[in-house]
This record gives C-alpha cells, sequence and structure tokens, in this order.
C-alpha cells in the first residue's frame, strides 16, 4: 500500500479554563461542579450488621460471590448469600496491635486466587505496631483459613502510632501496591514522605507471585536504577493513604490521601502511568502550601489532586472506588468517595474537566468502601458495624445482584507476558484544548531519504501525537531494523524510549497499529517488545481530550481474530458502547473495504 500522512485537527469549543496535564499525571486545580446533568440519586441499603470496627471490603475473585470483610481488631468476616458467617475466616487477634489507626488494616487476594488457596493482609503487630504484609492459606474448608500459616513478606518500621496507610491490591499489571503513611505524629516530622531512601509516605509495587523470596522488586518500577531511592517505591509524596482502588474496567488508579488540618485530597494516575508520581506531601497539603506555610515550590514529578475539600466538610477522607456494575446506568464510571468524619459521599467523573458532586449526607462513619465480583458498591459504618449498599433511584435490570458480566476473552501471546491483565484506556497527557491535532502515517518504515522528509513535514505540523495505519517495520518486522525504521525518526514521541536515535518523550505520543509487515517476524514479538501500549498492545484504546481513539490489528494471525463475532471485535464494541466522548475514531491497517490488495 502507498504511503498515508495525514494532519487532523479535531476543534470543540470547551467551557472553562483550559487544563494542563504534565506527564506524571493530572496537574490541572480539580473542578466542583454543581449538582445537575445525569448524576445519580444515591442511597445507602444495609446488607449486614453486627460487625465489630470494619474497615475493609472485598472479594476474593473466584466466583464465589462471597464479601470479605476485615474487622479492625484482626479478624476477617464472610457475607455469603447476604449472611454473616458466624466462623470468621481468618483469626489473628493475638498478632495485631490494635486500635486507633492501628490494626488489621486490608486483605487482598491474588489473581487466580481459586487455584491458589492464599491470600495477603497488612496489619501493624504487637508489640511495637510495625507494619507487617503477610501471605496466609486457606484449608480445606475454603471459608476458613490457617492461622498458623503465616508467611512474612514485608515489616516496615513506624516510628508512631498513626499514619500506618494499610491498604492492599493487587493492580491490573499483577504487581502487589501497598499504601503506606508518612509514619505519623503530625506535619511529618521526619520529612519522610519525600525521602526517597524511606519506604513511608509512598505508594510501594512489588512482585509476590514470582516465587521470589520473599518478593521481588518489578524492573518496570520508576527508581530501580537511581541511586538513594528505594526500588519498591511506585509513587511517593503522600501523607496517608488510607484506601486506594483501580478502575476494574480502566486501570486507573484513585488514591484518597488524608490530610493534615485543612484539606482532603483525591490524586489520580491513568492506566498508562509508568510510576514516580510525587503527591507532594509534606511540601503541600491538597494542593496548597504547608511546609513551609506560603511560596512553597512543589517538587518535581508533582501532580495536583484531581479533587479536594476543606475540613468544613469533613476531616478525614475515605477513599472510594469507580462503580463498574451493571444495575445502575447512572453510576457507570464515577468515582465514589466519601468523609469518615461527616459521612457524606461525592462522586467524581471526569469528563472534559474533573467534576466532584456531593451525593449524600449519611449518618455513618465511612470507614471504607468496597466491592463485589459483580460491581457493585459497598460501604462500612465503622463506629455502627454496618454494610451497607449503594443504589440509584435509576436501574437497568430488576435482577438485585446480577452474575458479574464477562469481558470479551483475550488471548495472550505465548512468547510475551503481557504488562496488563485488563485492557485499560489510556488517559491522554497532554494539554487539553479545544484543538486536538494529530497526526496519521502508515506503511511508513522503512529506513531512506523520503521517510526523513515524511518525518519532519510531520514534525513541522507539531502534532499532540501520532497514529500508524500499519506496516510500520519493513520488510519483515525484525528487531535488528525496527529502531532504525521507527525511532530514528520518531524517537521524541515515544515513551519509554530506549533506542539509538535521542531523547524520548516524557509521556508516549506514538500509537501505532499493527500491520502484516509487522506480523512476519516471531509474530509481531519486535513490535510488541519495542512499543509500550496499553491493554495488550496488539489492539488498545486511549482518549485524548474530546477523542477516544481505537487502535485495531487487522491482520489474520491476530489471536483474538478480526472476524465480526471475533473477541476483538466484540472488545471494540463494548468500548464504543461505554465511550462517551464526542469524537469516536477507529484505525487500523487493512480496511474493512477497498479496492486493492488489502480490503
Amino acid at each position: 500500500m502507498r504511503r498515508l500522512t495525514l494532519l487532523v485537527w479535531l476543534t470543540i469549543g470547551i467551557l472553562g479554563a483550559t487544563g494542563l496535564l504534565s506527564a506524571w499525571g493530572v496537574t490541572s486545580p480539580p473542578v466542583a461542579a454543581q449538582k445537575g446533568g445525569n448524576w445519580p440519586q444515591i442511597s445507602l441499603t444495609r446488607l449486614v450488621g453486627g460487625l465489630s470496627q470494619p474497615v475493609h471490603i472485598t472479594h476474593a475473585g473466584d466466583g464465589s460471590r462471597r464479601l470479605f470483610i476485615v474487622e479492625q481488631s484482626g479478624r476477617i468476616r464472610i457475607v455469603k448469600n447476604n449472611v454473616l458467617l458466624d466462623t470468621p475466616f481468618l483469626n489473628i487477634t493475638g498478632r495485631v496491635l490494635c486500635c486507633g489507626e492501628r490494626g488489621l488494616l486490608s486483605v487482598a487476594f491474588p489473581p487466580g486466587y481459586a487455584n491458589k488457596g492464599y491470600f495477603y493482609v497488612n496489619y501493624t503487630r504487637k508489640p511495637d505496631g510495625d507494619t507487617v504484609v503477610a501471605r496466609y492459606r486457606i484449608t480445606t474448608d475454603p471459608d476458613v483459613a490457617d492461622p498458623d500459616s503465616e508467611e512474612i513478606v514485608l515489616i516496615v518500621g513506624q516510628p508512631y502510632a498513626n499514619h500506618n496507610g494499610g491498604q492492599l491490591a493487587f493492580g491490573p499489571d499483577g504487581y502487589l501496591y501497598i499504601g503506606m503513611g508518612d509514619g505519623g505524629s503530625a506535619g511529618d516530622p521526619g520529612n519522610r514522605a519525600q525521602n526517597p531512601g524511606e519506604l513511608l509516605g509512598k505508594l510501594l509495587r512489588i512482585d509476590v507471585e514470582s516465587g521470589a523470596n520473599p518478593y521481588a522488586i518489578p524492573a518496570s518500577n520508576p527508581y530501580t536504577r537511581t541511586t538513594g531511592y528505594q526500588g519498591e517505591i511506585w509513587a511517593l509524596g503522600l501523607r496517608n493513604p488510607w484506601r486506594f482502588a483501580f478502575d476494574r474496567e480502566r486501570g486507573d488508579l484513585y488514591i484518597a490521601d488524608v490530610g493534615q488540618n485543612r484539606y482532603e485530597e483525591v490524586d489520580y494516575q491513568p492506566a498508562s502511568s509508568r510510576g514516580g508520581e510525587n503527591y507532594g506531601w509534606r511540601i503541600l497539603e491538597g494542593s496548597h502550601c504547608y511546609n513551609p506555610p506560603s511560596g512553597c515550590v512543589p517538587p518535581g514529578r508533582y501532580v495536583q489532586p484531581v479533587a479536594e475539600y476543606d475540613h468544613t466538610q469533613g476531616c478525614s477522607v475515605t477513599g472510594g472506588m469507580v462503580y463498574r456494575g451493571q444495575i445502575y446506568p447512572r453510576m457507570q464510571g464515577i468515582y465514589f468517595y466519601g468523609d469518615y468524619c461527616s459521612g457524606r459521599i461525592w462522586g467524581l467523573k471526569r469528563g472534559v474537566t474533573w467534576q466532584t458532586v456531593l451525593l449524600l449526607d449519611s449518618p455513618y462513619a465511612l470507614s471504607t468502601f468496597g466491592e463485589d465480583e459483580a460491581g457493585n458498591l459497598y460501604v462500612a459504618d465503622h463506629a455502627g458495624g454496618g454494610i451497607y449498599r449503594l443504589a440509584d433511584t435509576v436501574v437497568s435490570t430488576p435482577t438485585d445482584t446480577p452474575t458479574a458480566t464477562p469481558s470479551p476473552t483475550t488471548t495472550p501471546m505465548p512468547t510475551r507476558t503481557p504488562t496488563r491483565v485488563l485492557i485499560p484506556m489510556l488517559i491522554a497527557t497532554s494539554p487539553v484544548s479545544g484543538t486536538v491535532r494529530f497526526a496519521v502515517i502508515g506503511d511508513y518504515g522503512l529506513a531512506s531519504q523520503p521517510e526523513q522528509d515524511v518525518a519532519d513535514l510531520v514534525k513541522s505540523w507539531n502534532p499532540d501525537f501520532v497514529i500508524t495505519t500499519g506496516d510500520n517495520n519493513y520488510p519483515r518486522g525484525a528487531a535488528a531494523t525496527i529502531d532504525q525504521n521507527i525511532g530514528q525518526y520518531y524517537h521524541e514521541f515515544i515513551y519509554p524510549y530506549t533506542g539509538d536515535y535521542g531523547t524520548g518523550a516524557t509521556s508516549n505520543r506514538f500509537f501505532p497499529s499493527l500491520g502484516n509487515h509487522d506480523w512476519m517476524t516471531a509474530d509481531a514479538a519486535p513490535y510488541l517488545d519495542y512499543f509500550t501500549l496499553p491493554g495488550n498492545e496488539r489492539y488498545y484504546d486511549f482518549v485524548w481530550g474530546p477523542v477516544h481513539l481505537f487502535a485495531l490489528d487487522s491482520d489474520s494471525r491476530e489471536p483474538d481474530g478480526i472476524a465480526s463475532t471475533s473477541a476483538q471485535a466484540a472488545w471494540l464494541r463494548s468500548r464504543l458502547a461505554l465511550s462517551t466522548a464526542p469524537w469516536k475514531l477507529v484505525y487500523m491497517h487493512h480496511p474493512p473495504f477497498s479496492s486493492g490488495l488489502h480490503g
């Protein structure tokens, strides 16, 4: 096919000030919205009661439809068929130093738990209150774990009794994320959150499923090769990230960081993040100077919160979750979060800008949010011991507790380990404005003077990003030619870039699609190894301002198929249906209909 080079401008009127997005995340001030539009009208309905200081709600992902409720004193309880079982799933009260901000604080089940039979907990230990991350195993009864099966994974010293963090969660990449507070007292007196040599005040990311003892540090962690930094660090500058959660559909991460005296905040990390964000504490509290109280200079790689509120509205933010259930259409895609002191619940969603709305003023001490396998959301009342389900007045199905709707099955490439288990959507990290400018190139990828001429033309247009319509690496998609065919001309758009032709981008701005020549060597392995793209990397989607783009693999060797009945087609239909962007663009190498050879 002949070379295709286009410059595309999409201009859309956008209300309000332009938001600035950095390579490390959202840095535009959060926007508060007046309640209106299609926000849900939520209520809380009690599921069960009789718990003692519940602090965490989750599921095992094993198809059992059980809810697991963590009690702060050191027990994990099971809700099965809407009934709270009398026998605890786990009882380690003898090991746990409780209470205040100490205790058994969370439980996390690894991917494939049904075939593994072990799980992880985070607690503060007797007698010194240090943080322990440990692995436990179940007995022959799947509803009862063995309290004597403990395998210590990580111990982190705690200088004070408060700000222990405590959240564990497996990310869509299969790694274990651990929220660590700054060590306590007030104002982070040791400046630990900004000290890269300490694990306190950080979000950690470790590999506990590779068989390494006690764990491995992923090579893709941002500071594994940086002198003075602990390799476990994924993000830093956190005061007390009590609760954080991944969007189960898109892979985005929301972190609620409890404030000091004035402000509570919600931080955001897109699924495309490579880590290294600094959320500012103790230099800033929310988006406001703390130490020093004025004239502060944000740290490097600083990312502002996407939502914050002052202490006239509460005193301790409780991080929530993004609703991905099937019952309440108006709740879809909204991140729900609350406040422990005031009982208020807000909704947060992203359009052209971030919007947050107060949805409910409840009487409960909201200690945590959680979800079941079907995506329904729950909150816990720490003081009253009840678990409550979120609901909206508008429903789409009469089924009270539906079975989770499976995502289209995708086939992993046998020669590579996917970087993500889910298929997350990349959120653009460029300025959002009325004009989105991008270039489309195709059948390029052959080092030569004409290739240089085309690249120079593309760069002269100063596009926000570049997409390709395949055949990126002639003649046979080989590893030996890919950098000279692509990186030589477009390295400024590629992240991460490790080739030989200069400096790469600080965030990815190059989004190729596969062509038949890319498949000619080792089932496209050189292409998949060279680029770091969302999802399974063969087909994926991303959003840039008001534009939602979908890159497809139209080659017959695609493991998930290319027919209208294929898994790839089902994925595309699902993603298109969920998209709220005003512009939706699908691109691929082989057009569905053509008068040429590639139709």
